[in-house]
């Protein structure tokens, strides 16, 4: 895949997905419920011009655009998808929270934004970076495919105000819990599959955990409060970007949801016993070790692209 053809799929998938987060704030702020809504326009209109983008590209340069078979499975499985969704809704008619999220038509329309978003993503694996500028196509595509999974998992997302903080009840607390484990996971996993394929530039981490931040504070109501753990969880992650894989993810989630905690002790959000809210700090950690020790997660050092698996021993 051509470079510009990366530059475009991060371009229109930021469309999309933007598109994808006002939708996903009209749903919560009870709008007006219909397929034809301004939302899913910012949405399918991305889609519509991303095409329209392509098939010129073909037409003017006498070549057929580059792409792999995951993004023209993506493509094709959107826009069944789309054509899904709206006799889905005609049919169930429109859902509503919960329902919204884990909608088989949704769902597919999420897997298929994944496949195209991702395709860029493999297309730069293993090439050398040039700085952040040259890197900024793969670095925005990390971060839609990140926002869209976490869109997906709002109900589970730690960077969410939906008020389990307040929550006096063990119910509450643990899943208050899960939901730090679970964003720790996708934030940190996408980090060390970065770290694993590219010299991430300076501000390469704090640039995606606090788009994502923002994106799912959005939903709500844009509380600062949240952009503050993201950011500073991003740049201690670009601090020790080429330091050892296990102190990485030992010590990234320790100030991440150290902050967290910090934060909304200061904005009166969290009334926890002093255990809950240290073993979950610990837990975080021990699943960055966790991760680190299963990826073998190391920071590219070199512009040679990664060595070839050993031959297994002969039985």
């Amino acid at each position: 895949m051509e470079r510009r053809d990366e530059a475009a799929i991060a371009f229109f998938g930021t469309w999309m997905v933007t598109g994808l987060y006002l939708d996903g704030w009209s749903h919560i702020h009870r709008k007006p419920e219909t397929f034809f809504t301004p939302w899913h326009g910012v949405l399918y209109s991305g889609f519509a011009v991303a095409c329209v983008y392509f098939v010129a590209r073909g037409v003017l340069t006498g070549q057929r655009v580059q792409v792999d078979r995951s993004v023209n499975a993506g493509f094709v499985l959107f826009a069944i998808a789309a054509g899904g969704d709206f006799a889905w809704h005609q049919i169930f008619g429109i859902e509503r929270s919960l329902a919204a999220l884990l909608s088989p038509t949704h769902l597919a329309l999420m897997t298929g934004g994944i496949l195209m978003l991702s395709g860029p993503i493999r297309s730069a694996r293993g090439r050398t970076t040039a700085g952040f500028r040259d890197f900024m196509p793969t670095l925005v595509c990390c971060t839609l495919v990140v926002a869209v999974v976490l869109f997906f998992l709002q109900y589970a997302s730690a960077l969410r105000e939906v008020g389990l903080f307040r929550g006096e009840n063990e119910f509450v607390k643990s899943f208050t819990v899960m939901s730090v484990l679970i964003t720790n996971v996708l934030l940190l996993g996408v980090a060390f599959f970065m770290r694993k394929n590219w010299r991430t530039p300076r501000f390469t981490f704090a640039f995606m955990f606090t788009t994502v931040a923002i994106a799912q504070a959005g939903l709500d109501g844009f509380y600062a409060r949240h952009f503050i753990t993201a950011f500073v969880g991003g740049i201690v992650a670009d601090f020790l970007a080429d330091r050892d894989g296990k102190v990485f993810g030992l010590v990234v989630p320790a100030v991440m949801w150290t902050t967290w905690v910090v934060v909304m002790a200061v904005f009166g959000q969290v009334r926890w016993d002093v255990n809950i809210w240290t073993g979950t700090i610990f837990l975080a950690s021990l699943t960055g070790l966790g991760l680190a020790t299963l990826l073998r997660s190391e920071p590219v050092t070199t512009a040679s692209s990664p060595e070839p698996l050993p031959a297994r021993d002969p039985l």
